[in-house]
């Protein structure tokens, strides 16, 4: 209404500050050591207040809610880079560690029945709506990396990495190590390609890597949580989630091959890529027997593949005068599969349908098949659907 727009007050107070530092050491003149901190912090003041004569509120006298939330994040890095050549050898080696942190204050508190509609200070008001609420949650990520790069003539391409991250949501297998080999050929940068304005560039590459994955579990997956309350002016405590302190990183190991090229003195470009990602070691809700007090544990099981191919084609068309003109044209074919369903703890062997995403998930099938009575059509003797 129109007096909640003149009475009524929600009032958003942000604020935010980046900060980043770096350092530079050159050692050698192929040797340097790069550190860098980061840091970024928002805060959130958040302030509703409702009269006591207009409005949802009017009946309990006006009301107050207020929210306090303060977001810390920083990051750590330190690098150790070698870059030389000798000859036609170009080499380019890389050892790194980093450190992620994520930190979050949050409080908020409700009153209402106020003394003086416009003052928006707790001392306003006297009856407190449940208990003030509060509590401080983060996650951390500790990370340990190296990279090679190496290439003869500009020609051959060799890359590979090694990583090792600690993850604080998980308990007993915290640390995974992932990493990846890649190798790329210039073909048209050979002496035996012929010189020709039909092909000028022609570059032949394939991948294999394996990544992990901690999104989506919540911050903490690994850990028995636990509600605190007041029972008779008693401490209570009742259980939130069971974790799982087994639980790990969903790994993927990615297999990639493909071209690219230009044509026509590189009036077109473009490339194609295949690739085939299987995922194990699912990152999946399980749900349990009611006798442990809970509904769902997360677990890692199942293994999903996608595949695909994908392309990408750019043709220069215009360029005079300062006026360009480009067509490009991409897609893609995308498949994904399930591989293995997860187990089903009353059988003890893999579940044969799980629905519980909205899809109806089944070994052989995609991840975003429907499950769904079939349609027969139309009964002509009555003209009600049939399934």
């Amino acid at each position: 209404s129109i007096s909640d727009a003149h009475i009524q007050k929600i009032n958003y107070k942000n604020n935010e500050l980046v900060g980043n530092i770096a350092l530079n050491f050159d050692i050698t003149d192929y040797l340097s050591f790069e550190t860098r901190y980061g840091v970024q912090y928002a805060g959130r003041n958040y302030t509703n207040l409702e009269s006591p004569f207009y409005g949802s509120s009017a009946t309990a006298g006006g009301s107050l809610y207020r929210q306090l939330r303060d977001d810390f994040t920083q990051n750590f890095l330190q690098m150790l880079r070698f870059d030389k050549s000798f000859g036609d050898h170009n080499v380019e080696v890389l050892a790194a560690h980093e450190s992620n942190e994520w930190r979050r204050t949050y409080n908020d508190a409700n009153k209402r029945k106020s003394v003086h509609p416009f003052i928006d200070d707790f001392n306003n008001f006297i009856i407190a709506v449940g208990q003030p609420t509060g509590y401080t949650e983060g996650t951390g990520l500790e990370s340990y990396f190296s990279q090679v790069n190496y290439n003869f003539s500009e020609r051959y391409f060799l890359t590979g990495s090694v990583r090792r991250d600690g993850s604080s949501r998980f308990v007993n297998n915290k640390w995974g190590t992932f990493g990846s080999v890649g190798a790329s050929w210039i073909v048209t940068r050979e002496a035996f390609m012929p010189q020709t304005n039909i092909l000028n560039y022609l570059k032949v590459k394939a991948s294999y890597g394996v990544t992990g994955e901690q999104a989506g579990v919540g911050l903490y997956p690994g850990y028995n949580t636990f509600d605190l309350g007041n029972l008779n002016d008693e401490i209570s405590i009742t259980p939130r989630d069971n974790g799982n302190p087994d639980l790990t990183w969903e790994t993927s190991k990615m297999l990639q091959a493909g071209v690219e090229f230009e044509l026509l003195g590189g009036r077109i470009e473009g490339l194609v890529d295949y690739y085939k990602k299987t995922t194990d070691n699912l990152l999946f809700d399980r749900r349990v027997g009611p006798s442990q007090g809970i509904a769902i544990i997360t677990v890692n099981d199942g293994i999903l593949v996608n595949k695909g191919i994908e392309f990408d084609l750019t043709g220069h068309i215009l360029d005079k005068g300062g006026f360009k003109l480009d067509l490009g044209v991409n897609g893609a074919y995308n498949d994904n599969v399930i591989e293995k369903m997860p187990i089903e703890p009353s059988t003890g062997l893999p579940k044969r349908i799980d629905t519980s995403t909205g899809y109806g998930m089944a070994k052989g099938h995609s991840i975003f098949d429907w499950y769904m009575r079939e349609w027969a059509g139309v009964d002509p003797a009555d003209g009600i659907g049939m399934w």
